[in-house]
């Protein structure tokens, strides 16, 4: 696994297409659910999907304000 250090390098590493994360087996909880879940962590269409309805829920009213 690729170590970034310093925010230039994750700049370069977030912005470089080549650049993307591994695919993992899901999990009921914990990290590899996350992993298996949030649109950060998956390419393509399953990427375009959560980003649209994590961007969807931001729309939402948020209780208490």
């Amino acid at each position: 696994m690729q170590q970034i250090n310093g925010r230039d390098a994750a700049f370069a590493v977030l912005n470089n297409p080549a650049s993307v994360v591994p695919l993992v087996p899901s999990g009921p909880a914990g990290v590899a659910w996350l992993r298996a879940t949030v649109g950060r962590f998956s390419t393509g269409e399953a990427h375009e999907r959560r980003r649209a309805l994590s961007g969807s829920l931001r729309s939402l009213p948020w209780p208490g304000r």
